[in-house]
């Protein structure tokens, strides 16, 4: 699902973005899917990659999704991934 969230192809390796300076995650959205009112697009969070807490976006329109990671944890990691999700 998130290969088509992102408009690419699933029959080619893809590298996803590292988070840039400031801690900042961004994700080109899909032309396809972002018009699809059954696509949703959500950010999310985690310290040890079994608990996932959902981000507030600082940019969340028809072509990207941006977020901020925490600069602070318990653990001192933060991981973040994003979730693209399909419902009718």
């Amino acid at each position: 699902m998130v290969e088509y969230g992102l408009g690419l192809n699933p029959r080619v390796a893809n590298q996803l973005p590292l988070p840039g300076a400031n801690r900042v995650i961004s994700f080109q959205k899909g032309a396809e899917a972002a018009a699809d009112p059954g696509v949703t697009y959500k950010l999310q969070v985690s310290e040890n990659l079994a608990t996932w807490t959902t981000l507030t976006p600082t940019v969340n329109n028809t072509t990207q999704i941006t977020g901020q990671l925490p600069t602070t944890s318990s653990t001192g990691k933060v991981f973040g991934r994003l979730v693209v999700e399909y419902t009718r």
